[in-house]
This record gives C-alpha cells, structure tokens and sequence, in this order.
C-alpha cells in the first residue's frame, strides 16, 4: 500500500486540532460616487479557530464597508431591504498593509504549558512559537502563494521580530475558496511544528534557498522547489482528533490532501498544478469564475453564500462546475 514520505497517516502525533489564529490586513475602499478622491483605508481580518467563521466574518465586514442597505419598512417588514454597492474594495495595493498571520496568544499558553504531553512544542514561548511556525508557512503557504498570485506577491521579509508572518499579500482575499485555501495551509503549518516534523523540510531544502525563490519571483524556481518540498504540503488527513477520538473525514481539514490512490485517479497535487497554471494563463477571475463582489455575495438577491475550499474541488463523484473549469483551463499544453 502506498504511504506518505513522512509516513504522517502512522504518526502518533499527526491529529485534528484547530487552533486559534490570527488573521489581519488592510484593503482599500474606493467611492463608487466619487472616484476621485483618496481612497480609505480598511482592516480586515480577526482571530478564527474555523475557516468559515474567518469567512463568514470577512464577509460581513466587507458588506458593511461597501454596501449601504435600507429597510424598506422597519415597522411592519424588517426583513425587506434595499442593497446598493457604494464602495469599490482594493486588494493587492502596495500602499495598503500586507497579510499578518500568527498563533493567538491564548493558544500558545494552552499548547506550550505543562498539560502538552509529549508535543514538539511544549515548553517553548509563544513568540518562539510564531517564529517556528513562520518558518514552516514560508514552505507551506509561501510556495502557494507565489504560484497562485500575481508577481512580486511574496517579494517581503516575512518573518516579523514578533514572529508574525507577512509573507503574501492579500490577494487571496479575491475569492473565500482561495481564502479558505491559504489559510487552511497556514494552519497546516502550525500543525507540522505540533507534530515535530517542521525541521526535517529544511533538511532537504536549507531554509536560505527557500527565502531565496521567495523573494526572487520566479515561478518556475518556485514550482520545482514545491515538487522538492511536495511532502509538506500535500499531506493525509488526521486519523484521529486531538482527544485521541477518530476522525471523521470532512473534506475541510487539509487543503490539498494526500491519499493512496488508483493510476488514474487525479491527485489533489495535479489539481494544484493545474489551478497554478490557470492562473497563469488566465488570471485569477477567470479560472474562478467570478468576481470579487460575486464571490463574496456583497448583494444577496437571494443567493447562498459558499465558502469553502472544496468549492473549487467538489468530492469524489461529485466535482463541481469550478473544479472541471480548473482542470480545463490548467491542463497541459
């Protein structure tokens, strides 16, 4: 049977546990009745355990900067509104703040103190914590990033002193599936130092030549260091919780999942390749299929509100309209 390089399915330590991170940036919000004048500033972002929650909190912030809404008849219908965009939201803009990322205090205190058992982690301050985390995310969220974003995305320091990590910008903020897909690495990166299996990626790649491709923008460098360094980011799914209770498959706890599969079966790796090369081509819009306001659902007119990454997949024997588009706008030429 086949197994992971890392052999996580086997490891004790490799379980379901969503931490509490924290998410912050800044976007820029321009008046649709006034284009001409200076764009504000916004910050967006907040603590979550669960992606959806950050998504759904995005969403409502987003809603509130640019959507002004009237209640026709608060006194006899409080539920029939009037919704107008007047605000046009900016990602991506050099003048605005980058993406802030780390572990919340409150869980640092819990998973570094005498009650972590045997972790990785135990006995470590929570700024070390960030730090080593961040280090890990330059693997396993930068790599993504730069093969999914614009140019220059991850051109940054991206290890603060404080052990925050700004490694990307915020573009990923254009659609809650590519939201709900960095961010889910970023957890995923918290949970590779947990499990202590962190450092052994700079075993094989030194952590010099990482930064190195970061900074430099060059995709193809980036592509062949995430094949060098596909183990850490393409992992299998828990087989229990963080209470030692099995778990149960949800397709929400790893953005690009590892499992042993049939020669013919498409990998989640190839359908990260070929989102990589969608966006290459085509542009994040266009492979995603839709546009900011839309993907976000800023006016509602009754439609549902989907945010998770498996949007862009679907499931075995139900793949989504999104996922066949990926695969058609990244197969190989």
């Amino acid at each position: 049977m086949e197994t992971h390089p890392l052999k996580l399915d086997e490891h004790p330590r490799w379980v379901y546990y969503k931490p509490t991170l924290s998410m912050l940036t800044e976007v820029l919000l321009v008046n649709l009745h006034n284009r001409k004048e200076t764009p504000g500033k916004a910050q967006v972002g907040g603590s979550y355990s669960c992606r959806e929650e950050l998504c759904n909190n995005l969403r409502n912030k987003f809603i509130t900067l640019a959507v002004l809404v009237d209640v026709m008849n608060p006194a006899s219908k409080p539920w029939e509104k009037a919704e107008t965009l007047v605000g046009e939201i900016v990602l991506n803009d050099p003048k605005a703040q980058s993406v802030s990322m780390h572990v919340d205090a409150h869980t640092c205190e819990l998973l570094t103190g005498p009650e972590t058992k045997d972790y990785a982690i135990k006995g470590m301050t929570c700024e070390d914590l960030n730090k080593r985390v961040a280090r890990m995310a330059d693997i396993v969220v930068g790599i993504p990033c730069m093969l999914l974003g614009p140019p220059g995305n991850t051109a940054r320091e991206s290890i603060q002193a404080n052990g925050n990590w700004t490694g990307t910008t915020n573009f990923f903020l254009q659609h809650p599936a590519l939201t709900a897909l960095i961010t889910g690495l970023y957890r995923q990166a918290f949970s590779l130092v947990r499990t202590g299996v962190d450092e052994e990626a700079y075993k094989k790649v030194p952590y010099e030549k990482v930064k190195e491709v970061l900074l430099s923008g060059d995709q193809k460098a980036a592509l062949i260091l995430a094949e060098e360094l596909r183990p850490w980011i393409l992992v299998p799914e828990p087989t229990k919780y963080w209470n030692n209770t099995p778990f149960v498959h949800s397709n929400l706890s790893i953005p690009f999942p590892w499992y042993p599969r049939k020669r013919k079966e498409v990998s989640y790796w190839q359908r990260f390749i070929r989102l990589h090369r969608g966006i290459a081509r085509h542009g994040l819009e266009a492979v995603l299929g839709e546009n900011f306001n839309n993907s976000w659902v800023l006016l509602s007119n009754g439609k549902t509100f989907h945010n998770g990454v498996f949007s862009l997949w679907g499931t075995k024997g139900q793949l989504t309209p999104s996922h066949k588009r990926v695969m058609e706008m990244g197969k190989p030429k």
